[in-house]
């Protein structure tokens, strides 16, 4: 396998938005019928357009192939998982901010109640 296949495989797995188990099934096949005809002969990346069609043409024919509810079930679990990291850099964000509060009043109370420069006196007891 040439490099110019190596570029045009990497091509469309680049354009997959998601690469779950059934993407990565359809990426080896794909890849492994390219290898199959690249070993016969000397193909440029050119040729693999010509012979396959465009990334952007393997990748909208894919999604035309899936069922469009594995789809929508695929783009929602993608949109709640972000949801969820968003929600969670949040609430990360506040409970440091709480914590920080917290330890600077706790620092300015000790530094109000730490005495720093003592007194010291001395008395003769007679």
């Amino acid at each position: 396998m040439n490099s110019d296949v190596k570029k045009y495989i990497n091509s469309i797995k680049m354009l997959f938005p998601i690469l779950r188990k059934e993407e990565r099934l359809f990426l080896k096949s794909f890849s492994e019928t390219i290898i199959k005809e690249a070993n016969n002969e000397f193909f440029s990346y050119q040729d693999c357009i010509d012979k396959f069609g465009t990334p952007h043409e393997v990748l909208s024919s894919y999604y035309e192939e899936i069922d469009t509810n594995i789809l929508i079930n695929k783009v929602k679990n993608q949109h709640m998982l972000k949801q969820f990291f968003y929600s969670l850099i949040i609430a990360i964000i506040i409970i440091s901010f709480v914590a920080c509060t917290l330890l600077y009043k706790s620092y300015n109370d000790v530094k109000q109640n730490h005495v720093s420069n003592p007194e010291i006196s001395i008395e003769i007891v007679k």
